[in-house]
């Protein structure tokens, strides 16, 4: 569980690699990050893939009362826009101004969060097309593989419900906005339910659609959509695939200087231990 955390400042202000099950974060605040939150599937030392937020032995999330344990509920992710941060690897490539992106990533619910200030898009659900060498042992477990290690994760059973959107994508290229999806195979369909702005009006989503023709999770195929107008924008914002051209007129803030703030004068409270029910290493030595 990740409770009450404060992510500022990074690439991607949280990186959950393969990590599913019962993972649970809640009540923490996403701010000035270039991406806000990240879970993805990848074919690394991150092992094993896929992202899979299931609950473990078929079981009951006791929030979801449904099979997905893994939730992000009661967040704050806002002003996600900011550049200027230090990145390196498949972490630079997070889209600027994105509140959250779901990359690969099945069976996730996300629910009661506010989304807020996030230039390009307040949440995102992408496949994830890896291309990096994988360590031995790693074979594209839960992906589609292809020739040169290329290894595609899509997005599916995942569910969107009851968040808040205010002022997302005010960078204003095409289907910036409050939701956006691409699926590339046939999978369970993501849902999306009572996504709504503040004054109770529909988020805005790419497709149009999306809360109309897919409001249930119940386990049926969705018919696969590439949304070729999003893709082109999140390619152009991401800069996954290096040197990928921009659509015209499209404008995202690319990054001048790395700006490292200072740290707050008033120290942040910490946890009272935060070593316990941790495994034994070099900060906390002797733990079990």
């Amino acid at each position: 569980m990740l409770d009450h955390g404060w992510a500022q400042y990074s690439a991607l202000g949280y990186s959950g690699t393969n990590s599913g099950g019962n993972l649970v974060i809640e009540n923490s605040q996403f701010d000035h990050n270039k991406d806000g939150f990240d879970t993805n599937s990848q074919n690394n030392d991150d092992s094993p893939s896929p992202q899979d937020g299931a609950c473990p032995k078929n079981g009951t999330s006791p929030i979801t009362k449904t099979h997905s344990c893994w939730v992000f509920e009661h967040n704050n992710v806002h002003d996600n826009n900011n550049p200027n941060v230090p990145a390196a690897g498949s972490a630079a490539a997070g889209p600027t101004g994105t509140g959250v992106s779901i990359s690969g990533g099945r069976d996730n619910t996300v629910i009661n969060n506010t989304f807020a200030n996030n230039g390009a898009w307040g949440i995102i659900l992408v496949p994830y097309p890896d291309t990096e060498t994988p360590p031995p042992g790693q074979n594209c477990q839960g992906g589609v593989s292809g020739p040169d290690n290329f290894c595609d994760y899509d997005d599916w059973g995942n569910a969107v419900l009851n968040n808040t959107f205010d002022h997302n994508g005010f960078f204003g290229n095409a289907t910036n906005g409050d939701i956006a999806e691409i699926t590339t195979t046939p999978g369970p369909t993501n849902c999306f339910s009572g996504n709504k702005h503040p004054d109770g009006s529909p988020a805005t989503t790419s497709p149009s659609d999306l809360q109309t023709s897919k409001p249930k999770c119940d386990g049926s195929t969705a018919t696969p959509d590439s949304n070729p107008d999003f893709t082109a924008q999140v390619l152009c914002d991401s800069q996954f695939v290096e040197n990928t051209p921009c659509p015209p007129g499209s404008n995202y803030p690319p990054q001048t200087k790395i700006v490292l703030p200072p740290l707050p004068t008033k120290q942040l409270k910490t946890m009272p231990n935060p070593c316990a029910g941790v495994p034994s290493n070099p900060w906390c030595p002797g733990r079990r």
